[in-house]
């Protein structure tokens, strides 16, 4: 079983602003503020406890390591946080235990060097459940530097002979899942002459702000673009569209739209002398659009930018039956040689 990833939440971008200049569109936003968007992420190299394995009376460091292209492939970066470990014990009866945690460390061929150790946690064994996982708390929580490998094992000091240690019935990880120091830091695989090719079972729980990959743009709830960026830009952009912004991070999770509505019309001013009068506004059965100068034609669009009612006119004052429109808010479109207005209504 690869190194899995549990993924908890993805917090929205915040702040979205816009603007449309000569049909050229503008987006820009926040990334997701850090303590909303922290996410929890379950790590670990192995399956379900399935079988014990023992060493007799000798003492063994059972461990799984990652390296930092693992972390970044897990979305995992620089800052978070390691708060919790878990280790599933075969027979917690017959040994001693002390959860470790490494950074630093690295390896070749078949054997390694864990780094420096920075966690160190003596834990009682009448307090672990055999055959189970069991989490402990890492107080306080290891800031994690994810530039280096990050190991997570445990010092088993057994009391007498028995199957000590927990492990998989998957396929091993070689030199990952499966790594353990017995006289030196070797692979369950070669301490057993090749008789085991499981993994331990080992957990971390890492928690914190997750790494954006990349930014989703939406046009009217359709897929308009994508960037890496807070800022986006498209050109040749026409018409009174919904924007949409949604994140996507490295490790899977995605957020929620936040969205804009945007009034953009290539090459065309906004009316300044002549505001058309709507009413009743709000309105229930029908509306009345009056200007001073005459307009070629008039769109009602609701709130997606979808266009609801198109009438081609040439008079300046005209009245739209909206009773079939479902209630909220609508954008009048009044058209004219001289410009486009938009103004809104409220259908009750």
């Amino acid at each position: 079983m690869a190194t899995t990833v549990n993924i908890k939440s993805g917090s929205p971008i915040k702040n979205l602003n816009g603007n449309c200049t000569d049909g050229n569109i503008t987006l820009t936003w926040d990334a997701p503020n850090s303590k909303d968007s922290r996410a929890e992420i379950t790590i670990q190299q192995s399956g379900e406890p399935t079988q014990g394995v023992g060493n007799n009376t000798e003492q063994i460091i059972p461990a799984n390591r990652w390296t930092p292209q693992d972390l970044a492939n897990l979305g995992i970066a620089s800052g978070m946080v390691l708060e919790k470990v878990a280790f599933a014990p075969w027979e917690p009866a017959r040994a001693n235990f002390t959860i470790k945690v490494w950074q630093g460390g690295s390896w070749s061929g078949s054997t390694g060097n864990p780094g420096t150790e920075l966690v160190s946690i003596e834990v009682s064994s009448e307090s672990l459940e055999a055959r189970k996982w069991n989490t402990i708390d890492i107080t306080p929580p290891l800031v994690i530097d994810a530039t280096k490998e990050l190991w997570i094992g445990y010092h088993t000091k057994p009391t007498e002979a028995g199957y000590h240690s927990g492990a998989d019935e998957l396929p091993m990880i070689n030199n990952k899942g499966n790594i353990c120091y017995v006289e030196g830091w070797t692979t369950m695989s070669i301490i057993s002459d090749g008789g085991l090719s499981n993994n331990w079972c080992i957990r971390g729980f890492v928690s914190g702000d997750p790494l954006v990959e990349l930014y989703h743009i939406y046009q009217d709830n359709v897929k308009f673009g994508e960037t890496t960026a807070t800022t986006f830009t498209k050109a040749g952009v026409t018409g009174n569209h919904n924007y949409g912004v949604a994140t996507q991070f490295i490790n899977g999770a995605s957020s929620e739209k936040v969205s804009k509505m945007l009034n953009c019309n290539l090459n065309t001013p906004i009316y300044e002398t002549t505001t058309p009068s709507i009413y009743p506004n709000p309105a229930t059965h029908n509306i009345t659009i009056k200007t001073d100068s005459n307009f070629n034609k008039i769109e009602v669009l609701n709130f997606l930018g979808q266009i609801v009612i198109s009438r081609p006119e040439v008079c300046n004052n005209t009245t739209l039956d909206v009773s079939h429109l479902t209630n909220g808010i609508y954008f009048v479109r009044v058209i004219s040689e001289t410009g486009v207005n938009v103004q809104k209504f409220v259908k009750q």
